[in-house]
Order: C-alpha cells, then structure tokens, then sequence
C-alpha cells in the first residue's frame, strides 16, 4: 500500500509533468525513427505470453492488437519497465507510443517516458501517459532531450506493461 504522502507527490508530478510537455507534437519530416536500430530489454516476460519480449515493441509493425503477436508484456509487478538503449547519445524530438487496443488500455496509465545516459532509468522524464493518451498512439514531445537510453516504466504500483509499438525520433543533425 502507498502512503498518502507518496500518492500526492506522485500526482504533483503528474500535473507538473502535464503542464510542461506538449502531448499534441507530431515529429518532424527531417526526424528518423531510430528505435529499429537499438537494443531493448524489459524487465520481465508475462509468464501466460512467453512471447511477448521486448523487441516486439520495436518490430516496425503497428498492430494494436495482443493478439496478432507485436506486442510485449510483463509480468504483473511493482514498477515494471521498458528500455531501449540506441547505442549513442541522441537529441530525442519525440516518443511515439502504441497501445495495446483490444483490452486492458488503461494499464498504460501513468507510465512514464524518460529519455537519457543512465542505463537504469534514472533519467529526465519526457511525458508520462494520461487517461487521453490510453486509445491512441500517443505523441510525447521530448524538445531534444539528449539521451541514450529510452525506458518507459510505470512506477511505484503493481502493472502490467505492454507495449504494442515504441517510436523514437532523433533529430536528424544527432542521427549522422
């Protein structure tokens, strides 16, 4: 159980993170999708879907359905994560994210993008998905932000985390 000083900083979070990105940016035409060429892992395998790893996320096929088999998932558990890591430092210009549509939308709620150096995930968020971002692909600005790593993770409660598509956009002077 969360205390209630946990929940209310989390929700302080969750607005100060809302009023600072722009959820509505379309990355730009010179911008390439760069996560086809990095390495992934997540933090755990659903034990019902051994198949749903985390490269699926990053196979290039934008099906929303689970069960057409492009889509990761987790195990149920306390913070479960997603990364990938593209090899090199970036300026990130956008995070696209493609939820699962034929159930379970809300799992994604909350979960965070952070984009960075740090192998753990301790970075800069970037976005974080509302109640809005659950039924679409949702766009979340990163205004080049300079990262590594992209790991999109739901912290602090017990979740599954699946993820049918992740794109990332570079800008295209950092892509070279």
């Amino acid at each position: 159980m969360h205390s209630r000083m946990e929940i209310v900083l989390y929700l302080l979070l969750l607005a100060r993170v809302k009023s600072e990105t722009l959820y509505s940016c379309n990355p730009p035409a010179s911008d390439f999708n760069i996560a086809l060429q990095g390495f992934v892992r997540q933090s755990s395998v659903h034990k019902d879907s051994p198949g749903a790893t985390a490269w699926l996320a990053v196979d290039g096929i934008n099906a929303m359905d689970f069960h057409q088999f492009s889509c990761t998932q987790t195990a149920r558990e306390k913070a479960p994560w997603w990364s990938l890591n593209l090899g090199k430092t970036f300026r990130i210009s956008a995070v696209r994210i493609f939820n699962r549509n034929d159930c379970c939308h809300k799992r994604l709620m909350m979960a965070q993008i952070r984009v960075g150096n740090s192998p753990d995930g301790r970075n800069p968020i970037c976005g974080m998905v509302s109640l809005s971002e659950i039924y679409n692909p949702a766009i979340f600005c990163c205004k080049g932000m300079e990262g590594q790593y992209v790991h999109i993770l739901i912290p602090y409660f017990a979740q599954v985390l699946t993820l049918c598509e992740v794109q990332v956009y570079a800008v295209k002077a950092t892509y070279a």
